[in-house]
């Protein structure tokens, strides 16, 4: 049974990026393995290209934590984080070549010096928030200073990491023309046309081609 018959016979609804529990009835975020097979009827032969994974990925984003009620802000907050990394390796996992290939680099570039291709580590993107808070001298950031582990039950860093859990960044939206907000609920992510779908596989068949030829260069060096 798949993720919206599921909502309609609960006679509940929750955002397409969250499911929900059957041990609490609380709303809660896809699992990586979930996010790997949600909404898969509308992938693209040969992995999704840019604007549908952006399209993806906006709605894979855990909007559930951040409207929720049902457990701490910062019990959100932890779990939001998790889910947003695990959102944007599954999206790349089921995108097409040119997106595998792009996504690490646009991160890397985005962190350096740091090389950090798949994102922030957890421990680093709660200092950044707690930075930001320490900053911005909001209310209550006094607990944001005492390190990673004090900015993680620090309710102001909390509030700041839940409040960018389903934001996006713009200029990777413009980026992939996807919009800033997700698709609208059933309807299809855009579609590339034929042509554009055998681009694609020359595409993949291209950088496979690459990549052979330099893990060859590689063994043979060493």
């Amino acid at each position: 049974m798949n993720f919206f018959a599921k909502t309609i016979l609960l006679g509940a609804w929750t955002p397409p990026s969250c499911i929900l529990d059957a041990s609490s009835s609380a709303p809660r975020a896809l699992s990586m393995v979930e996010m790997l097979t949600f909404d898969a009827e509308n992938d693209e032969p040969y992995g999704n290209g840019a604007t549908a994974s952006r399209q993806l990925y906006q709605s894979l984003l855990p909007q559930c934590l951040v409207d929720g009620a049902a457990s701490s802000i910062c019990a959100r907050a932890a779990a939001s984080s998790r889910a947003r990394h695990d959102a944007k390796l599954a999206v790349r996992a089921r995108g097409d070549a040119y997106v595998r290939f792009i996504s690490p680099i646009i991160d890397a570039v985005r962190h350096f010096p740091k090389w950090r291709p798949e994102g922030l580590l957890e421990d680093e993107l709660w200092a950044s928030k707690a930075r930001r808070v320490v900053r911005a001298k909001e209310e209550g950031a006094a607990c944001a200073g005492a390190g990673v582990a004090a900015a993680k039950a620090c309710p102001a860093v909390c509030h700041a990491m839940l409040a960018s859990a389903a934001r996006t960044n713009a200029r990777v939206n413009a980026m992939a023309a996807a919009g800033p907000t997700a698709w609208s609920v059933g309807m299809p992510r855009t579609s590339r046309s034929l042509a554009e779908r055998h681009r694609a596989f020359l595409g993949q068949a291209v950088l496979l081609f690459v990549a052979s030829q330099l893990a060859a260069s590689l063994r043979i060096a060493s």
